[in-house]
């Protein structure tokens, strides 16, 4: 018994060494191949990998070996060798579309076509072969044969729509887009699910910025299956995004109408359109759309919402035109009037009164009744916690407008007090770290502002940066504070609309302080003042005055944008707005306005933008 164990351990021993010998001896001839093959000694490594091959057996070793032939352009040996395999392996299709991609490489397309339509026709329903060979095509670049064993699996595999991506890229490859508009469809017939991933595939293939041939294909595909399917939203769904992709919200609004119609959804489609349409400035759109829902009747639940929110879009319209008159708003003011005489002050109905109040104190100069309104919200029951952190700010603003100035901290602080770690608190904390400075604390505004260069708002953090250095660059070098006392007084007096006052403190420090550190900004202030003033041939003057004095300073840039845009919009003289333009472009390569004043520029010159 003993020396049957010490025969039986020998054995052992020895398979396992010999195994390991092999393993190892495999191993290392492969290895060898890999390197004659990274050395483009293709023959060698093809020597190497059939030795692989042999010890091993690996399907992956030999497909090695025939890449290693191909490269060698040795392509007899690889169709000898390939057709050896096939024979040992003949279920194996994939061995057979690399036998014609041989014949393929080898200038034999005759031979090469007759083996992969072969390998169609005797492809079995299994995904197994099918989906590999499938790839391997696509691998190959040869989209036609990838589509045909796509569509083998499409006939025999269940829930095969999952691969209608992959088929639809082919189809893509080969030009052929109504078989590849045409499988997107049926892809979110079979599962809507998909319907947020065909429209990321088609904004991928298609260009929607202009109207082309595809474009036209697939809405004319959208508009037929939606006659074929009218109770299926699906497709309305596609229109609609299609109209949106290509900015024809007018379009658009036309389907959303029709779905809202059609499912009695009540105008909640309508309002979210509407809401959309407003925001991508389509305020006519907008507008119809709001009209509808109210259209509808006051005993609907969207009803009340829309009376509120089409009068903000009026306000849009109005404010985007520089040339609207002063009657004009008293008329949209006496809508709002009218819109909360029946609906009252609540929750929803606050941000109109935010509305109608600034309508008030900016358009009416009427700022006590801006005040007054905003009073009531404040005192009004059951308004939410942001609304009245909005009004408060609000009311901070017309308050400072009056000279109401503690008044006006006393709201901003409030505000910041109910939204400490919020964007709302910090706007409310700027606008408080501002009437500190106003007042000459430039130490307590400078410790607030600080704090705010760390804001999640880069707008409140990039205002809160500026005013710190302004602040530091003009208190901390200089110990004469009067300079900054005035400018600052000056930034009070503009915020309160009191120009000619504001302009006298200027022209004061300009002339008690002549080449002072605030000279650049001094100038800068003016042109915000003889703008407001709609005065803008001197506006221009004090930007080129600027310019001609500090072109390299932190407010150069800005000062040739602003020209360009004056010129442009205001002094009508294009061609003086291009030169600002280009000179931005030319000597401020890295200004913030580059990418803009580059658009203005080319739409002046002609260019399609």
């Amino acid at each position: 018994m003993r020396y049957l164990q010490i025969i039986i351990f020998s054995a052992l021993f020895l398979i396992s060494s010999w195994t390991s010998n092999l393993v190892a001896q495999t191993g290392n001839d492969y290895q060898i191949a890999e390197q004659y093959f990274k050395q483009n000694s293709f023959d060698k490594a093809a020597e190497y990998y059939l030795k692989a091959y042999k010890k091993s057996k690996s399907i992956s070793h030999f497909d090695k070996y025939i890449v290693a032939l191909v490269n060698a352009k040795d392509y007899k040996s690889a169709e000898k060798a390939l057709k050896k395999e096939i024979k040992r392996r003949p279920n194996r299709f994939a061995l057979r579309v690399t036998l014609g991609d041989v014949y393929w490489q080898a200038k034999d397309e005759t031979s090469a076509k007759a083996t992969w339509e072969t390998v169609i026709r005797d492809l079995p329903g299994r995904q197994n072969e099918i989906i590999p060979v499938a790839y391997l095509f696509t691998q190959l670049n040869q989209p036609e044969y990838a589509i045909k064993a796509y569509e083998v699996g499409k006939k025999y595999i269940s829930g095969f729509y999952s691969y209608y991506p992959q088929m639809a890229d082919l189809y893509g490859i080969i030009g052929d887009y109504e078989n590849m508009i045409d499988l997107y469809l049926e892809l979110i017939e079979f599962n809507p699910g998909y319907l947020q991933t065909v429209q990321n595939l088609l904004n991928r293939n298609f260009d929607f910025t202009e109207t082309n041939n595809n474009t036209t294909l697939l809405k004319q595909k959208l508009l037929q299956k939606t006659n074929q399917h009218p109770d299926n939203t699906l497709y309305a769904e596609m229109l609609i995004w299609l109209n949106l992709q290509q900015s024809n919200f007018s379009g658009a609004y036309i389907q959303v109408k029709s779905l809202d119609k059609r499912f009695k959804e009540n105008g909640s489609r309508l309002i979210n359109f509407a809401r959309l349409a407003n925001n991508n400035a389509h305020y006519n759109v907008a507008q119809k759309a709001y009209q509808t829902v109210i259209d509808k009747g006051d005993h609907l639940p969207y009803y009340e919402t829309a009376k509120v929110e089409i009068l903000s879009t009026q306000k849009n319209v109005l404010d985007q035109n520089l040339s609207t008159e002063r009657e004009t708003y008293e008329t949209l003011s006496e809508e709002y009037l009218a819109t909360l005489d029946v609906l009252g002050i609540a929750d929803y109905t606050a941000s109109s009164v935010r509305e109608l109040a600034e309508i008030y104190s900016q358009q009416l100069h009427q700022n006590l009744q801006a005040i007054q309104w905003l009073e009531k919200v404040v005192e009004t029951r059951g308004i939410s916690k942001r609304e009245i952190a909005l009004t408060k700010i609000d009311l901070g603003d017309y308050l400072l407008a009056e000279n109401q100035i503690w008044d006006a901290v006393l709201y901003y602080m409030q505000a910041e007090k109910a939204f400490k770690y919020d964007e709302l608190g910090d706007l409310a904390k700027l606008k408080a770290a501002k009437v500190y400075y106003y007042n000459g604390d430039f130490a307590w505004a400078a410790a607030k502002l600080d704090v705010l260069k760390g804001s999640t708002s880069k707008l409140i953090s990039n205002d809160a940066l500026y005013l710190s250095n302004l602040i530091t660059d003009n208190t901390t070098i200089d110990t004469n504070l009067h300079p900054m006392q005035l400018y600052a007084k000056a930034d009070l007096l503009m915020v309160q609309k009191n120009y000619d006052e504001a302009l006298l403190v200027l022209d004061t420090l300009e002339s008690f302080y002549p080449g002072h550190m605030l000279s650049d900004e001094t100038l800068m202030q003016k042109y915000h003042i003889y703008y407001a003033q709609k005065n803008y041939k001197q506006a221009a003057k004090e930007l080129e005055t600027l310019y001609g004095g500090y072109a390299f300073d932190i407010l150069g840039d800005d000062a040739i944008f602003l020209l360009g845009q004056l010129y442009e919009m205001h002094l009508d003289d294009s061609q003086k707005a291009m030169e600002y333009y280009l000179l931005l472009m030319t000597d401020y390569p890295d200004s913030v306005f580059i990418t803009e004043a580059r658009k203005r520029y080319r739409k002046l010159r002609g260019d399609s933008v």
